[in-house]
């Protein structure tokens, strides 16, 4: 049985993990971070509203997945240290390259974040209620 911790240990922690993800396509590697939950909640924000104006401007509900990728890579992709390499706004020109490549490197973030498709989906299928907050964790 494990022990229970307290709020000093807790906050103490350094529990943000970085992995590396081989990228043939670019010549090299990415490393991939997990977000905090300030950052999972602003992503997760972020879709909501991007679904709801969507919606809201008569587009299908699955417009909101265009880019999905970029847009999540460039929140994790970061240096060894944990440091982001992108800002969201790079997201479009990342959307740019090698499809295979950034699909590898999206997969590595969503299994790092504890993100499933169906958490994608949820957040287009219910833009009129708020996101539940789970991040599948």
């Amino acid at each position: 049985m494990s022990k229970p911790l307290t709020a000093e240990e807790i906050l103490g922690l350094q529990d943000r993990k970085v992995e590396q993800v081989a990228c043939p396509e670019w010549g090299g590697h990415v490393h991939v971070r997990s977000l905090s939950g300030e950052e999972l909640d602003a992503w997760e924000v972020e879709q909501y509203e991007r679904s709801r104006i969507e919606k809201e401007e008569g587009q299908d509900s699955q417009a909101m997945l265009r880019n999905l990728r970029a847009r999540l890579v460039s929140r994790c992709a970061c240096d060894e240290a944990g440091e982001a390499l992108f800002t969201p706004e790079q997201a479009h020109a990342l959307g740019q390259k090698n499809g295979r490549a950034l699909k590898r490197v999206f997969d590595a973030a969503r299994k790092l974040n504890g993100m499933t498709p169906e958490d994608e989906q949820e957040l287009v299928g219910n833009s009129e209620s708020a996101p539940s907050g789970a991040s599948g964790s």
